[in-house]
This record gives structure tokens, sequence and C-alpha cells, in this order.
């Protein structure tokens, strides 16, 4: 009796996988696994567009002066910079650097777009409004404050 219900079962799976691979309706197949979770990628600081020992413009404290500093190592949200006055190293997002390059002459026109000295090291984003000689005005974009007898070298290319 034993033999004759395993030979009974055993021809009930052969019919039932006869009929699935014919096409036949049958129960539905069991899901595939699902896959496994990947890990989290792992946290990496942004890549500056700015190499180490980089001459910059960088915003320190305020939202509109620029000072002059140098790129370092990279940081968390962009790189180091080093200030020129001597002041601590801050990270700073490449959002808030800009190159430090000095304007060519041949730029140095009405309606440049620079950065101005104003004071000490401090340079604020302007436009040139005219040009005497060697000597330039600009416009400061932050207050429209106009300030004139500015020389090349106390503008910065933007």
């Amino acid at each position: 009796m034993l033999r004759k219900t395993l030979t009974s079962a055993v021809l009930a799976v052969g019919v039932l996988t006869l009929g699935v691979a014919a096409g036949c309706q049958s129960a539905a197949p069991a899901a595939a696994p699902a896959p496994a979770a990947q890990p989290a990628p792992a946290a990496t600081a942004p890549v500056s567009i700015y190499k180490a020992g980089e001459s910059v413009l960088a915003i320190w404290s305020s939202a509109t002066t620029w000072y002059e500093g140098t790129v370092g190592a990279s940081c968390p949200t962009g790189v180091l910079v080093t200030w020129s006055d001597g002041s601590a190293p801050t990270c700073n997002p490449d959002s808030k650097i800009a190159p430090n390059k000095p304007v060519a002459k041949a730029d140095a026109k009405v309606g440049a777009k620079v950065y101005a000295q104003w004071s000490g090291t401090g340079f604020y984003e302007a436009e040139i409004t005219k040009v005497s000689g060697d000597m330039y005005t600009v416009k400061y974009t932050s207050d429209s404050t106009t300030k004139d007898s500015l020389k090349l070298t106390q503008l910065r290319a933007k």
C-alpha cells in the first residue's frame, strides 16, 4: 500500500510538472527572492574645482566681502582656505570661492564686472563705471556706493 501511495504521488508531481511545462494553468509560481539590500554609499567630501596652492578670493564671515587666500586640503563642505591676513583657515564651498586673478588692462573698461578693493584686504563685487587714464571708478553691487581713483592692482577679474 505504501508503494502504491508513493507511486501515485510521484505520478501526480510528474503530471503537474508536465502541465506547467506545456503551458497549462496551475498555481502561481513562487515569487523570486528579493535582491539583497545594498549598503549605503560612504559619504565623501565634495570635489572642488580649486586645487591646493591656488590663489583665491573667498567669502569669510559676511555674505558680500571677499578676502584673498590660498586653497589648502579638502574638507567636509569644500576646501580649506588659508587667509592672507593670517586668520585661521576655514572650510569654504566652491560657491563662496573665486579665482584671484588680476583684471587685464584690455578688459578694464566701462561695464566690466569685477571684484574691487574697498579697504584693507576686503573686496566687493562691482562694475567699472568710468576709466580715466590708469584710474578706475566702480559702483559696488551690494549697495550702489561708488568709489573712484582705484588702480588696476585693486581690481580682480570676475
